[in-house]
């Protein structure tokens, strides 16, 4: 019998209670959360779950990483970590955000959400494309459900939580803040924000620090050096980040950076290791999995092939995955037609300029020269 069993299963927990939804990690179909289907509901059938991977059973709620395999890739269950004896809840509240990244879409982004229902939809790209970037209705009433995540908090044993924040941006929406001020800390192991250090006011993030002190941690989303971040994260503030980032290294000793791999800052990666380094701060990229034309391996291979001369000294410290996503493949056209135009009608919307910046602008040459060849 094959190995199928998966660590998560049943001791992680997202919920999108923005949209009432739930899964049982980070890659698992998100399912309905009902009256009859709520929160506790859907615990008991993840530990189900969990017991019928132990017994070799493909779960079809486990279809993305079963195809991964079939693929002869590594699988998110096989390399997935988690620490032992503890429960990770990731929740996520709201859409709420104050950027607009070129890899995101107006479920986690309510920028985004204002970008489309006033500017309307991005011509030239695919219908699967369009229907991410479609406005987003939130529900309206999910005080119900919140308070079952705070029920099931209060039943697990004392340090037994990490409890993780997701966004939009977690820091500017008060809800989450009383949430958090209705959890027992003694149940919570960690609390973590997943956060882009960027919001217009740091109030948030000084409650949270002088809430949990050291059981604070951070992931910061950021994907490029400070001086180069407006590009794939729009509306980023470089002087606002700086700020709070000084202040967090100062009072917060769980910190990691976040960066998001996609076309629009893989040629700034070596940089951003460098700036990372020399400001003590660990990183773990992150794979794109949403906008699929800004996905690395569908860049022009003359440009594949400079980037992995540039990445070259740092390979022993970046994932495999990067370099398998620099080897030379076919173009695709159709994603480099949707690339194109994508990336040009975001670049105008937000008045970004990728000739301002030397990887952007060397990022944007080898894009439309492929482009003018289709």
């Amino acid at each position: 019998m094959k190995n199928k069993s998966c660590i998560l299963k049943g001791n992680q927990q997202v919920y999108h209670l923005d949209v009432m939804k739930a899964s049982s990690c980070c890659r698992a179909e998100l399912t309905d959360i009902t009256d009859e289907h709520d929160v506790h509901h859907h615990i008991k059938l993840w530990d189900k779950q969990s017991l019928q991977l132990d017994q070799g059973e493909e779960i079809t709620d486990c279809e993305y990483c079963w195809r991964e395999e079939r693929q002869g890739n590594q699988s998110f269950r096989q390399v997935a970590k988690i620490v032992e004896g503890k429960k990770q809840i990731e929740l996520k509240l709201s859409n709420v955000c104050n950027l607009q990244c070129a890899y995101c879409d107006p479920a986690s982004s309510s920028t985004w959400d204002k970008s489309i229902r006033e500017e309307g939809q991005f011509s030239h790209i695919s219908k699967n494309l369009q229907h991410r970037l479609q406005p987003f209705d939130a529900v309206a009433d999910i005080d119900p459900y919140v308070k079952q995540v705070t029920q099931y908090i209060d039943s697990c044993e004392d340090g037994e939580v990490f409890l993780k924040l997701l966004g939009g941006e977690p820091t500017m929406l008060i809800k989450n803040l009383e949430f958090l001020q209705t959890v027992n800390p003694e149940k919570v192991w960690k609390v973590g924000l997943v956060t882009n250090l960027n919001p217009p006011s740091n109030k948030f993030l000084h409650r949270c620090i002088e809430m949990f002190g050291d059981k604070l941690v951070l992931e910061i989303s950021l994907d490029a050096t400070p001086d180069y971040c407006h590009i794939p994260r729009g509306n980023f503030n470089e002087l606002n980040f700086l700020e709070n980032l000084d202040i967090v290294k100062q009072t917060v000793k769980h910190i990691q950076l976040l960066p998001v791999i996609s076309s629009l800052n893989i040629g700034n990666l070596a940089r951003f290791i460098d700036w990372a380094d020399f400001n003590q701060l660990a990183f773990l990229p992150q794979q794109l999995h949403a906008i699929d034309c800004l996905r690395i391996e569908h860049l022009p291979n003359e440009y594949k092939q400079e980037l992995e001369k540039e990445l070259e000294r740092h390979r022993s410290r970046l994932p495999r995955w990067i370099f398998e996503k620099l080897k030379a493949t076919p173009l695709n056209k159709g994603r480099t037609y949707e690339q194109y135009h994508y990336v040009k009608q975001y670049c105008e919307r937000l008045k970004i300029d990728l000739n301002s910046m030397k990887e952007s602008k060397k990022y944007w040459h080898f894009v439309e020269t492929a482009y003018n060849k289709l």
